[in-house]
């Protein structure tokens, strides 16, 4: 073949695969907050079937990071606020927490979708119990109000706690581990499960030897036979059903607590979201983001930049800026590159 002929055919290779994987973007709406739980980038996993999610088909999946390592899991549902397990942040100071948001990768600190914003608050039900697990449930108050984009982008809440979910399906994701005694899963993960009646499932566990009250607040979901589960390290992260009368995806159930991972006849519970919308309500409407203190300095206004701002809690209530990019000072004229880092504690272990 002729030079030319091989430069073409290399060229139309390239379009080809590109073809495959080039997301569809979708227009952006002003009135975001009716369009809640749907996907901005719409197209087929690269696994048919599989495990991996794509990126940014989950764009409200959040990684809560305890010094800044992945310790739970959380759904995006305004632009301020979380929703995430209780026992994931009960009885911890907000300040050692950060939220990454828009990311697909669990130990990819900076990704260029994500931002790490720092935690203001975080609220678990009042009532939460680490004996039953009963009401775990919590919200994490972002402390700067986040941008949608095709990779950030809120879940809807259920309408209403009449449906009952027995006997649907619901699909889990989460950074957590792919097996019991495994290691952590490197990107966003994706399982679909049964949900089970809640006698079904107080049976099932007896079966096993084991006595567990589940709550109408709670569920299980889960196979028989096992094999697909939620595990360590998807605590706080959601389960969804897709509304077929609008295709908005909803966040049914919080995974909270399980006897392994994915053994028979014992399924995951999960918390219920709808038995607490009130309670949910309540917190956000209590909680106005003009009332905050601005625990966020606005770099912006003491620097010129054109590149990411990330802050993080340094654990005593101050705020370490790292990564600056194309940063000056008004009074100096040539640009600089910064990064602040103090010692990160280490020491802290997954959910």
């Amino acid at each position: 073949m002729s030079k030319f002929t091989d430069n073409y055919c290399s060229l139309l290779a390239i379009i080809c695969l590109c073809t495959l994987y080039v997301p569809v973007l979708m227009e952006k709406d002003s009135d975001s907050e009716s369009l809640c739980g749907l996907k901005k980038i719409v197209r087929t996993p690269k696994i048919i079937n599989g495990k991996d999610a794509y990126h940014g088909q989950y764009p409200w999946a959040v990684s809560l990071r305890l010094h800044r390592r992945h310790h739970c899991g959380g759904a995006l549902i305004d632009h301020n606020w979380v929703l995430t397990a209780a026992h994931c942040v009960a009885q911890i100071s907000h300040r050692v927490f950060t939220v990454k948001l828009g990311g697909h990768y669990r130990n990819t600190e900076f990704e260029t979708t994500s931002v790490e914003v720092p935690v203001s608050r975080v609220v678990p039900h009042e009532s939460f119990s680490f004996s039953s697990f009963a009401n775990d449930i919590a919200l994490v108050r972002l402390a700067k109000t986040v941008d949608y984009n095709n990779y950030i982008w809120p879940v809807c809440l259920p309408q209403t706690d009449a449906t009952d979910y027995a006997n649907q399906t619901g699909v889990v994701i989460g950074w957590g581990k792919i097996s019991t005694a495994g290691v952590s899963a490197s990107s966003l993960q994706q399982v679909e499960l049964p949900i089970i009646d809640n006698q079904k499932c107080i049976k099932w566990y007896e079966s096993q030897g084991k006595v567990i009250p589940i709550r109408s607040s709670q569920f299980c979901a889960g196979l028989e036979e096992g094999g697909k589960d939620a595990c360590q390290g998807d605590s706080g992260s959601p389960m969804m059903r897709v509304d077929q009368t609008n295709g908005q995806a909803q966040a049914i159930g919080i995974v909270s607590a399980g006897i392994g991972c994915a053994l028979p006849k014992l399924p995951g519970l999960y918390t219920r979201v709808a038995s607490y919308l009130p309670w949910i309500q309540k917190i956000l409407a209590t909680t106005p983001a003009d009332k905050l203190p601005p625990l966020v300095p606005d770099v912006s206004k003491i620097f010129n930049t054109t590149g990411a701002i990330h802050t993080v809690p340094a654990g005593n209530g101050s705020i370490i800026i790292i990564s600056l990019q194309n940063l000056t000072h008004p009074n100096t004229p040539a640009p600089v590159v910064t990064t602040t880092s103090l010692p990160t504690n280490n020491s802290a272990t997954n959910v």
